[in-house]
């Protein structure tokens, strides 16, 4: 398991090697590369433009100079089924081509969502079987991030694993907030070991449980203990990803650094957690 966050825990900007720096000298092994950030054509950003594919190749680039690969990509979080569905999905499409180019596993996404509650849970399954064509030729995995909030899919996890199931591909799986799952009420080990092997990634942050606060670790009040043990128990492959940008963006510039050092620090102490929970359930 490596240790591994979103460059939102810095401002977002076009020239991503100063983040991707300051993370790779903080301690990290990797970074979740947030696409969705990038893909807001009102900010007039590279990935929404038209040279989104040299934007993606110096990227990589500089990736490589840094010698920080990604992990995972987050991919579109507010994909609206009652507007332009063909728009939203040549957005998801160029993600997951994004990732490809970048030799990037994995992109997060969020379900789609409709006032049209009774066609929710069809038009998501429609939305990304069609989307699942593009990642088995692109060979790249889609994760479904669980939310919380009651009209969203994903906030329920039976209603999650059933549209996993339903698509029927070992490219298609779960993203697991464990933020989102403290705020949705849902129990962490239940819910990780209800995923079992559908789990592809992970965002890690924490919170109070009322609000999504997207903090660092034993700042909020889950059980990381139980979280570790859970994942260790579910014989999870993935790493461990940080999308703890309340913990970093607010800070004065020169208190970033020491941030981005403590939380990587969190994240070797939560895999040893993972390690021991592994080494007792195998002795």
């Amino acid at each position: 398991m490596r240790a591994s966050t979103s460059l939102n825990v810095l401002p977002l900007a076009s020239d991503l090697r100063p983040a991707m720096a300051r993370v790779r000298a903080a301690g990290f092994d990797c970074a979740d590369l947030n696409l969705v950030n990038h893909a807001d054509a009102r900010r007039a950003l590279p990935f929404s433009g038209r040279d989104w594919r040299g934007w993606i190749e110096r990227v990589g680039q500089d990736a490589e100079a840094l010698h920080l690969p990604f992990n995972q990509a987050h991919g579109s979080k507010r994909i609206d089924l009652d507007g332009d569905v063909p728009a939203e999905l040549a957005m998801a499409v160029r993600q997951l081509e994004a990732a490809s180019l970048l030799k990037i596993p994995r992109v997060v996404f969020h379900a789609g969502k409709t006032d049209d509650a009774s066609r929710l849970f069809e038009r998501n399954r429609a939305f990304f079987m069609e989307l699942c064509e593009s990642a088995a030729r692109l060979n790249v995995e889609i994760a479904l991030e669980n939310t919380f909030k009651p009209d969203e899919l994903t906030a329920v996890l039976e209603r999650h694993i059933a549209l996993i199931d339903a698509l029927n591909t070992p490219l298609f799986g779960a993203c697991w907030d464990t933020g989102h799952a403290h705020v949705a009420h849902i129990d962490q080990r239940a819910g990780i070991l209800a995923l079992g092997r559908r789990l592809k990634a992970l965002h890690v942050q924490d919170g109070d449980g009322i609000s999504d606060t997207h903090t660092a670790p034993y700042y909020g009040a889950i059980d990381w203990e139980k979280v570790m043990r859970a994942l260790a128990d579910a014989d999870y492959r993935g790493d461990l990803t940080f999308e703890a940008p309340a913990f970093v963006r607010p800070l004065p510039d020169a208190l970033k650094d020491g941030a981005l050092r403590q939380l990587c620090g969190i994240g070797r102490h939560l895999i040893g957690l993972f390690e021991e929970s592994r080494f007792t359930r195998k002795g």
